[in-house]
């Protein structure tokens, strides 16, 4: 079997993490109705888990500093550290393999949340484009949700609110996102499922997707 590589993408409080586990549970259980039975699956996400570079991207997206311009720099300079790392020692290696892979964001996080305008936002995705080891997913699902419904999941959550997860920051984010599938859906197969169904609703809406592909 050839690889898939599925990316999950949305705002904070989207629900990515939740859909993308659920998911990667029914291959696991041999319950999918996106391949054939006993597809192998891996769950990934970015940044990193366990990447050299996961705790410093950690310990500044939980602070302050973040606001400020060079440090945004530096972030950005990190994720492309953390996905690089990611797509050579975990993504590729597992399409080789023929797994599915089953990834909880992807570059297009990074122009949506780091870009501070369109411009920006549209250089981001354009550098990424331009790095031979970056590879195009098989499939993008875009988690639908109202930035303020959004917020309200962030904020029951017993942690704290990292610098991007302010409703203002979500609206933003949310319009990135929305250029990003507008202006590159040429070269992003990319799909939007809406959030207000049940969970087992969105896993059969995705598993469709993937099956079609």
């Amino acid at each position: 079997m050839t690889g898939k590589f599925i990316v999950l993408e949305g705002i904070d409080g989207s629900g990515k993490s939740t859909v993308s586990q659920q998911l990667y549970q029914e291959f696991l259980n041999n319950n999918s109705k996106a391949v054939d039975r006993n597809s192998e699956a891996v769950l990934l996400c970015e940044p990193t888990k366990n990447g050299p570079y996961t705790k410093e991207i950690r310990n500044i997206l939980g602070s302050e500093v973040s606001k400020k311009e060079d440090i945004n720099i530096t972030l950005k300079d990190l994720f492309l550290k953390d996905r690089l790392w990611n797509i050579n020692n975990q993504v590729k290696p597992s399409l080789k393999e023929g797994k599915v892979v089953i990834q909880d964001r992807y570059y297009y996080s990074t122009a949506a949340y780091q870009g501070k305008n369109i411009a920006e936002v549209s250089e981001i995705i354009q550098q990424y484009r331009n790095i031979p080891e970056v590879i195009n997913p098989d499939l993008v699902i875009f988690l639908e949700i109202d930035p303020e419904v959004a917020l309200k999941r962030v904020s029951n959550r017993n942690k704290k609110i990292e610098i991007f997860e302010k409703i203002e920051s979500l609206k933003r984010i949310n319009q990135h996102y929305d250029f990003i599938w507008k202006e590159f859906g040429s070269f992003i197969n990319c799909v939007k499922v809406n959030t207000d169904g049940s969970l087992p609703d969105i896993i059969d809406t995705i598993q469709h997707h993937i099956r079609v592909l």
